[in-house]
């Protein structure tokens, strides 16, 4: 049965992207500062963290796809997706809260503490989620206008790294400084979630429920579901990519920091850095959906990819003094890893539809959860590298360090990138869904044709 096509009104669109801003402000907010605040105010060793992250990206192992599944077989008045997202964004917002509360307890019972904080936040976070990323097919049916969704929700990340990268070390400063401003600076990051996940809710409330179905259809066994995963080669070679670039990029996140208070000795130029970053990705935003009509989203992907490499391979060679070359490198840098991250999400959609094509099951949130997943395993994964070679290469908190932890810092902030987008490169050259391709499969789809049918290669 063919489907009516859908698209989003520019209403819609503005207010849906506010999910954005509550997903990315927390997750900048880990990726950037966690290292750094659990060893330098909490006072818990690198090594501790490095076993955080992998702790809570295990049990995302299955929660993840449990959490896509749950939403894809969720019926109710509010729809299928934004149930979680009204009712989960408080509890976010909580853990959140309490990840950055800082008790006075002994460092065991820190160690303790950081873990379940972080768990339980991990958790929340998949609550909320994958049912929002889930929410970006059910929004457009119009590839046009899906790669314009994704770059207004993206573009959330502006916002977010300014309430983050340039504003959260003023602001703690200004909320007290140590355990107290960081404190108060977890709850003004929490509130800015909750609101933020509230209005995307609104904004999506028409187009979520005119798919619900009553309770008796579409019910889909679990293993069916989770098979949408492994049968759909386009998604797993994104899944691919994106693992691998938020690997090397959580290492480089997690000791920016770092880099500019010991390297560089600058801890000042952190928020002004950040700050000519926010300005350079509100002009790469903008850029997005004309270069990606323009090349193709595969093809831009490609070469914003291996663009970025050149100024990562730079920025290590370059002296410390070099300091505006440097500003200037980071910013560029910046700048064209924002196209590749928007892409990814803006690829998925289509994945969804090539999936429905594939195997005649949709799957959003399915589909969603794997790539909400790639995105934090190679976060967790990065941020545990960061604790155990800052570990290894004896670093102490609020101290000068070594010759041999001032390269390793280097080596993470720049080659571990040049890394992972290596890595990326490789796996999306096997993506298959160019536009053309995917004109195909909807024109397919729209006739009610799928895979076994089609005079498509699958």
């Amino acid at each position: 049965m063919s489907r009516e096509p859908r698209r989003a009104t520019a209403s819609e669109i503005f207010r849906y992207a506010f999910g954005g801003l509550g997903s990315n402000v927390a997750y900048i907010l880990m990726m950037s500062y966690l290292t750094y605040y659990m060893t330098d105010v909490f006072g818990i060793s690198a090594y501790a963290i490095s076993g955080l992250m992998l702790a809570a990206r295990i049990i995302d192992a299955v929660t993840d796809p449990m959490m896509g599944m749950i939403a894809d077989r969720t019926r109710s008045k509010l729809g299928r997706f934004r149930p979680y997202l009204i009712f989960g964004a408080p509890v976010l917002g909580f853990t959140i809260y309490l990840l950055f509360c800082s008790p006075n307890i002994p460092e065991s019972g820190k160690v303790f503490y950081a873990y379940l904080m972080y768990i339980l936040y991990s958790l929340a976070s998949t609550v909320c989620n994958i049912p929002y990323h889930a929410l970006t097919p059910v929004m457009t049916d119009d590839a046009a206008q899906r790669t314009t969704v994704v770059t207004a929700k993206q573009s959330m990340s502006v916002p977010s790294s300014l309430f983050v990268g340039v504003l959260a070390l003023p602001m703690v400063s200004f909320f007290g400084d140590g355990v107290v401003g960081w404190r108060r600076y977890g709850l003004f990051v929490a509130v800015i979630t909750v609101v933020a996940f509230w209005i995307c809710a609104w904004g999506a409330r028409k187009k979520d429920t005119m798919d619900v179905v009553p309770e008796t259809e579409k019910k889909i066994p679990f293993l069916t579901q989770l098979s949408l995963i492994f049968h759909n080669k386009p998604l797993l070679m994104l899944l691919i990519a994106f693992s691998t670039d938020q690997l090397a990029g959580a290492a480089a996140s997690a000791v920016n920091v770092y880099y500019f208070q010991y390297y560089l000795g600058r801890k000042d130029l952190v928020a002004p850095v950040a700050m000519i970053g926010v300005v350079v990705n509100i002009a790469v935003f903008f850029l997005i959906p004309f270069l990606s009509k323009r090349a193709g989203k595969k093809r831009l992907y490609m070469t914003s990819t291996v663009l970025v490499c050149i100024p990562y391979t730079i920025l290590y060679f370059l002296p410390q003094n070099d300091l505006v070359l440097i500003i200037t490198l980071i910013s560029v840098s910046g700048g064209l890893a924002t196209i590749t991250g928007t892409l990814g999400w803006a690829m998925l959609p289509d994945c969804v539809e090539y999936g429905e094509w594939r195997t005649g099951v949709r799957g959003e949130g399915t589909i969603s959860s794997s790539l909400t997943f790639a995105n934090k395993l190679g976060m967790a994964i990065g941020g545990s590298l960061t604790g155990i070679i800052l570990g290894y290469f004896g670093y102490a908190a609020g101290q000068e360090q070594t010759v041999q932890t001032l390269e390793a810092i280097k080596a993470m902030k720049f080659l571990f990138p040049v890394a992972g987008y290596i890595c990326s490169i490789v796996s999306m050259s096997f993506y298959v869904i160019t536009e053309k391709y995917y004109a195909q499969i909807m024109d397919d789809l729209s006739k009610g044709i799928h895979a076994d049918k089609s005079t498509l290669k699958p």
